[in-house]
């Protein structure tokens, strides 16, 4: 049954529509095949469907900070469930550096840096090239990742691993390489790949990388 135009209190029922404002612009209407949809600024924003999808049409879910999709009702995993809400997803860039660990830090002819989180895993793809490699100490690190690497295994410092899928301009020998960050850093120090494990590259000031060293990786892990 369809409700007859009734004015009052700002809001206004006239046939199948709840019009919300003066001019009309804003309003909810049930329509054909059993669909609700909201407008704002006469514009349709949600569509609530007749087998009960939500359709947001001109906009986005925006959720508060702490809150996120909850998918409890597909739990079926064989191990213990923590946690079942995604509650962060970002896409954005930041700035690497080259560093040695004992210290310095090269110059550069280029370097980009850009990642994606979805909840707690990042993945981060880095780009650098060097102009000089200075006065760089110690084995070469990746610094300045976007998140802080999350301590979540015990016994070791190995929380996470990535791969170079380019790489020129070294002085030593390798068939390949890996990275390794550091638990609860935001660095991520360069290994060889050397007989029946990895080895940390050696000190820069050795000669193991040249002054036009440049390589493209990426770095998954999971943040705090």
């Amino acid at each position: 049954m369809a409700l007859t135009k009734v004015r009052g209190a700002g809001v206004d029922f006239d046939g199948q529509d709840v019009v919300l404002d003066a001019d009309g612009d804003t309003k909810i209407a049930a329509g054909t095949d059993d669909i609700i949809t909201v407008s704002t600024a006469g514009t349709e924003r949600v569509r609530v469907l007749a087998g009960g999808g939500l359709d947001l049409s001109a906009g986005n879910l925006v959720l508060d900070n702490g809150y996120g999709i909850e998918f409890t009702a597909t739990a079926n995993s064989s191990g213990t469930v923590t946690h079942e809400i995604l509650d962060d997803y970002e896409i954005g860039t930041f700035t690497p550096n080259l560093t040695g660990a004992s210290g310095g830090e090269a110059s550069y002819s280029a370097r980009e840096g850009s990642y994606t989180k979805v909840g707690r895993l990042v993945v981060a793809h880095v780009l650098i090239s060097l102009s000089s490699k200075n006065t760089l100490s110690g084995s070469v690190q990746i610094n300045n990742l976007p998140f802080t690497v999350s301590n979540l295994l015990t016994g070791t410092s190995v929380e996470a691993s990535g791969s170079v899928g380019y790489f020129a301009g070294l002085a030593t020998a390798a068939s390949s390489m890996v990275t390794f960050p550091v638990a609860s850093t935001t660095n991520s120090q360069f290994h060889f790949v050397s007989g029946t494990s990895s080895t940390a590259m050696g000190s820069l000031d050795t000669g193991n990388v040249n002054n036009d060293f440049n390589f493209r990786a990426t770095v998954t892990y999971f943040t705090a």
